[in-house]
C-alpha cells in the first residue's frame, strides 16, 4: 500500500495508507485524512489515480495552495516515490520509506526553509551616540498630533496663553522669565518676600501645632479608658479551597450550517462534571451523554494541554463571509485559576493555539470512548458494522475459547454505541443489543460457576484442580480488574503450596 508520512506537526513520524481509490485531505471530518494544523482549508487537496492508474495530485481551490516538491500546483501532477507535499504548513512525504527518499525530502526542505528565510530588523534600543546634530532651519510650531508624548501633552496643558494681539497688530512679546539660580536650586532655602507676612505664618504655625497635641492628648485618654474592654470574639475566617474559588471551566462549541444540513458538536465542562452533545441532522445522528464526575486523570491531561498554549493571551478576530454556502462557527471560552478568555473563530483559520485545544478535546472525548466526534457519518456506519460483524464471529465460537466471549461483549458495546447515534436507528441495533445482553449473562454464569468450583476444590483439597479453576476464571475477566488480580494470586498461592508437597 502507497503511504503518506508526517514529516511535521502533531503527527510527526506517523504514516497513513492511502485507499486505492485515493484520499481526499484537508480539515473537515469527513475527509480521508484530516488536516488539524494552520494553513488547511476544509477540504484542501486530493491523491488519486489518473486513467493510466497512475498516482496524482491536485488542488481542491484551498486557501494557501498546494505545493509539490517546493513547486505550487496549478493542475493536477503526478506522484513519484519519494515527493514531498506541503499542504499549508504541514509536510508529507509520498511512497515508501528508502534512503533516496529521506535524502530527496531533506533537500527540498533545505530549499524551502532558504526560501522562506526573511531580512532580520533589527530595532535599536539603546541612545543614539552624542552627536552634535546638524543645523536646522528654523520652521513654524505645528499642532501635537495624536501620537505626541505625554510629556508634550503636560507642555500643552500649563502653557502660558498670551493675550491674542488685535487685527493688524503683532502680538506683544512675552517678558522672558528670570534665570534660575543654579547653585540654589535644590538648597531648600526659600527667600522671605515680606517680614510681616513671614511672621504670620509663624503664628499660625504655631496655633496649628498646639491644637494637633491637644487632639492627640485627647485620643490617647480614650484609648486608656476604653482599652481594656474584652474585645468580641469573632470565628476564624476558614481558607477557601482554590478549587471552590476558582473551578474550571471549558466551553466548546463547532457548528457547520450548509444549504442540507447542521452539524453542532459541543462540550461542557463545569469543574468536575462534563456533558458531550452532538446533531448531526442530515445523517439523523443525535446524543447526549453526561459525566457527572469525569475522571480526574483527563481532568489533569486536558488542562496541561490547554495550559501549554497561549489561549489565553488570545484576541478576537473578525469574522469572515461564508464561501460556498457553508457556514462555520467555532467557539471556545476557557476558565481556570484568575484567567479567563473567550474565542469565537467564524469562517477563519484558528490560531494554533486554539487548534491544539481542539484536538486536546478530541483525545479527552476518545477516552470516554467517545471517538465518533472525529469521524463522518459513512466512518461512523462502518466502525459499527465492523465491529459488530467481529462480535458475531466471537460469540459464535467463545466456547472454543473462553476469552473470545470477553471480546465478543467489548465489540458489542462498540457497535451498539455508534448505532445509537443514528435516528432512525438501524436493525442491527436491536440485533447488537439483544447478542450483547445475551453475551454479558453468559459471562456471568460462567464467572459465577467457576468460583464455585474454586471453593468445592479448596474445600476437598484438590488444589491441582482448584489452580486450573483459578486459570479459567482468569480467562473470563478483564486482566485490569480486581477479580482478576484476586484469582491469580490464588492460583500462584495454590502452585506455591503444590511445589512445596514435591
Amino acid at each position: 500500500m502507497i503511504k503518506l508520512y508526517f514529516l511535521n506537526g502533531p503527527r510527526t513520524g506517523q504514516s497513513q495508507e492511502i485507499a486505492p481509490d485515493g484520499a481526499r485531505i484537508g480539515r473537515e471530518t469527513d475527509n480521508d485524512i484530516q488536516l488539524l494544523i494552520g494553513g488547511v482549508s476544509r477540504y484542501h487537496a486530493k491523491i488519486s489515480r489518473n486513467p493510466a492508474g497512475k498516482w496524482c495530485i491536485e488542488d481542491l481551490g484551498s486557501t494557501n495552495g498546494t505545493t509539490l516538491n517546493g513547486n505550487p500546483l496549478t493542475m493536477s501532477a503526478p506522484l513519484k516515490d519519494g515527493d514531498v507535499i506541503l499542504i499549508g504548513d504541514q509536510v508529507l512525504r509520498f511512497g515508501e520509506e528508502n534512503a533516496a527518499a529521506a535524502e530527496k525530502t531533506a533537500e527540498i526542505l533545505e530549499d524551502q526553509t532558504r526560501k522562506k528565510k526573511k531580512p532580520q530588523v533589527i530595532f535599536h534600543t539603546s541612545p543614539r551616540p552624542a552627536s552634535a546634530p546638524p543645523e536646522m532651519p528654523e520652521q513654524p510650531p505645528k499642532e501635537p498630533s495624536p501620537e505626541t508624548g505625554r510629556n508634550e501633552q503636560k507642555k500643552k496643558i500649563f502653557k502660558v496663553s498670551l493675550p491674542s494681539a488685535k487685527a493688524g497688530e503683532n502680538a506683544p512679546a512675552a517678558t522672558a522669565s528670570p534665570a534660575p539660580d543654579i547653585n540654589n536650586l535644590f538648597s531648600g532655602k526659600k527667600e522671605q518676600k515680606n517680614t510681616a507676612e513671614h511672621h504670620f505664618f509663624r503664628r499660625g504655625n504655631l496655633l496649628f501645632t498646639v491644637g494637633v497635641i491637644g487632639v492627640a492628648v485627647i485620643v490617647v485618654s480614650l484609648f486608656l479608658m476604653f482599652g481594656n474592654a474584652p474585645a468580641p470574639k469573632t470565628p476564624p475566617v476558614a481558607p477557601v479551597a482554590i478549587s471552590d474559588r476558582n473551578p474550571f471551566y471549558l466551553d466548546y462549541e463547532k457548528q457547520i450550517v450548509s444549504k442540507d444540513n447542521v452539524f453542532r458538536f459541543s462540550l461542557k465542562i463545569r469543574d468536575n462534571s462534563a456533558v458531550f452533545m452532538l446533531d448531526d441532522l442530515k445523517h439523523r445522528r443525535h446524543f447526549v451523554r453526561k459525566f457527572g464526575e469525569i475522571n480526574p486523570d483527563y481532568k489533569k491531561t486536558l488542562l496541561s494541554s490547554i495550559k501549554d498554549t497561549g489561549f489565553m493571551k488570545l484576541e478576537q478576530e473578525e469574522p469572515s463571509p461564508s464561501a460556498d454556502g457553508v457556514d462555520e462557527t467555532r467557539s471556545l471560552k476557557i476558565a481556570y485559576g484568575p484567567y479567563l478568555n473567550s474565542i469565537t473563530v467564524r469562517n477563519n483559520y484558528p490560531s494554533n493555539s486554539f487548534e491544539a485545544i481542539e484536538m486536546a478535546i478530541e483525545r479527552f472525548a476518545e477516552d470516554y470512548g467517545l471517538k465518533t466526534v472525529s469521524l463522518s457519518a459513512e466512518e461512523m456506519r462502518a466502525e459499527a458494522e465492523k465491529a459488530f460483524q467481529k462480535a458475531e464471529d466471537l460469540f459464535a465460537n467463545y466456547q472454543a475459547r473462553p476469552e473470545n466471549l470477553r471480546n465478543a461483549i467489548l465489540r458489542y458495546q462498540i457497535a451498539v454505541e455508534f448505532y445509537e447515534q443514528f435516528d432512525p436507528p438501524p436493525k442491527e441495533l436491536n440485533i447488537a443489543a439483544k447478542h450483547l445482553k445475551e453475551a454479558e449473562s453468559i459471562l456471568k454464569k460462567m464467572i459465577k460457576d467457576a468460583e464455585t468450583n474454586i471453593n468445592i476444590l479448596l474445600r476437598r483439597r484438590q488444589l491441582a484442580e482448584a489452580a486450573q479453576e483459578c486459570q479459567k476464571l482468569m480467562d473470563y475477566l478483564d486482566p485490569d480488574s480486581k477479580p482478576y488480580q484476586k484469582a491469580r494470586a490464588s492460583k500462584i498461592k495454590l502452585e506455591t503450596i503444590l511445589r512445596g508437597k514435591k
